[in-house]
């Protein structure tokens, strides 16, 4: 996880947990002054296709980032190939906390 400090510097960079992200979910708090974030993991497989359970946790962390005012950025799928799928670029909706 990547959290942004409103002039855009890099404020944190770290491993928040590994493993799937219905087991182990989001569990370290962001420093309080973070306004702006992004988030990423992988696909082993290579296939970039996001899964129904990313698209449901990308717009939770949307919409907990509105309540938090902690605005998603993006979510990055990565490949083992260096392929990437990027929210921001293919399905910025998912990324709209507002829209339930």
């Amino acid at each position: 996880m990547i959290l942004r400090q409103p002039r855009g510097a890099t404020s944190l960079c770290s491993i928040v947990t590994t493993g799937s992200v219905l087991n182990q979910g989001i569990n370290r708090p962001a420093p309080l002054h973070i306004n702006r974030r992004f988030t990423q993991h992988n696909h082993p497989s290579g296939c970039l296709t996001p899964s129904p359970d990313d698209n449901a946790v990308t717009k939770l962390i949307a919409r907990a980032g509105v309540l938090l005012n902690i605005r998603l950025l993006d979510h990055v799928i990565l490949a083992p190939d260096g392929g990437f799928l990027s929210y921001k670029n293919s399905q910025p909706e998912y990324l709209d906390g507002e829209n339930h």
